[in-house]
């Protein structure tokens, strides 16, 4: 249930302005119905409260104190939806799985929740939750690792188990045939493309102005689309940092990936004077304005760029141009893996990219190279330069 309808069990009071005097008049939910296509109905009560005069309710808050009294003989508290063998899939999720998860969802695990909950829908949403069983399920997963990686069918099985170990515990189901799903073994490759320092420098030598600031807060700094792409001149503190307060991505400014995401972050100082010398070339730089501003307003209020936007418009252009893919997890990569191989201690590199576990920043984002190997390749080069040497001479 979204944030509307939970405020909507105890009800609503609303100024009504059609007629003179204006009027208070409060709204509640009554009970909700399954339509024949699984979409679920809700059905809304209302009460004349009274009117927006000196006599009788002159303020809002004298109407909420009103409704407040009258509230708990009117409103019931909404019944709980019985297990239906018709249900479809969809609306099982819709009114038992989401709202039973809503509290506990981050905004980045919601939407990484709805995300894959699309494909199921479009797979099987308007099927009966009693007709799936295990072979379905697993034919769906089966074909989803063609197109993606490991990672995303991994939460896909993660997220079927727990749907369907849900429905078993509220008796919508009599047993749970996602409980021996298996995750596919031809699952995509994860990308671990790292860029060269050399292949980071071409593409900087292309770039300038803002672009150039964007490119360098990516490969130079580890920090994520949404985070860059988000920041307010406000963050710039005189430490020579950046406070990771807000993410920008979808068209949304939410909070930060996780509570360890929401910390500053070194930036070079090269590349912190370039962040200076673009705040002195912007025209309304104060605290509260984007650093990266769109040139368009939304409802008359200017928003960030877009990362797909500068993605599409001005990286992928310049990368397909010289030859090199690239994308900000790729610069997410490359930053880690370079900055380890540069003798960065892995500690510091978690807390420059604000991982929750080392192992993440080991494991995922870095590609160290042993020693012993940098050792076997460093006397071989000795060797071939020593060879050339006698015999130029």
């Amino acid at each position: 249930m979204g944030r509307g309808r939970n405020r909507l069990k105890n009800g609503r009071v609303s100024l009504e302005k059609r007629r003179s005097p204006h009027r208070w008049v409060a709204h509640w939910y009554l009970n909700s119905t399954y339509e024949s296509n699984g979409v679920i109905r809700y059905r809304q009560g209302s009460r004349v409260l009274g009117f927006r005069t000196k006599d009788d309710l002159p303020t809002r808050s004298a109407a909420l104190a009103k409704w407040a009294k009258l509230r708990e003989g009117i409103v019931a508290p909404p019944a709980e939806l019985a297990p239906d063998g018709n249900a479809t899939f969809v609306s099982f999720v819709k009114s038992k799985f989401i709202p039973e998860r809503e509290s506990g969802w981050r905004p980045r695990s919601r939407e990484r929740f709805e995300y894959l909950y699309s494909k199921m829908k479009s797979a099987f949403g308007a099927e009966r939750l009693a007709d799936l069983d295990r072979l379905r399920l697993q034919q769906f997963l089966d074909r989803l690792a063609f197109d993606y990686s490991h990672d995303t069918v991994h939460l896909a099985h993660t997220y079927l188990r727990a749907i369907f170990r849900l429905a078993v515990d509220e008796g919508w189901l009599p047993k749970n045939p996602a409980r021996t799903l298996m995750i596919p073994k031809n699952t995509r490759d994860r990308d671990e493309t790292i860029l060269s320092v050399e292949s980071v420098q071409r593409l900087e030598d292309e770039l300038n102005g803002s672009d150039k600031t964007i490119w360098q807060l990516l490969s130079r700094c580890g920090l994520r689309a949404g985070e860059v792409f988000g920041l307010q001149w406000q963050d710039a503190t005189q430490d020579q940092a950046l406070r990771i307060r807000r993410i920008y991505a979808r068209g949304k400014v939410s909070e930060p990936k996780t509570k360890k995401s929401k910390a500053s972050v070194a930036v070079p100082a090269a590349v912190f004077r370039d962040l200076l010398k673009l705040r002195e070339s912007t025209a309304d730089a104060d605290g509260g304005t984007w650093v990266f501003p769109s040139s368009r307003k939304r409802r008359n209020t200017l928003m960030p760029l877009d990362y797909h936007n500068w993605l599409n418009r001005v990286l992928k252009p310049l990368g397909d141009r010289l030859g090199i893919r690239v994308n900000h997890q790729i610069l997410r990569r490359t930053f880690a893996s370079l900055a380890y191989n540069t003798g960065g201690d892995l500690k510091d590199i978690q807390a420059q990219m604000r991982h929750a576990s080392v192992n993440t920043t080991a494991n995922v984002y870095t590609k160290p190279i042993p020693k012993s190997v940098r050792k076997a390749v460093e006397a071989l080069d000795r060797r071939i330069r020593k060879r050339g040497q006698a015999k130029k001479s």
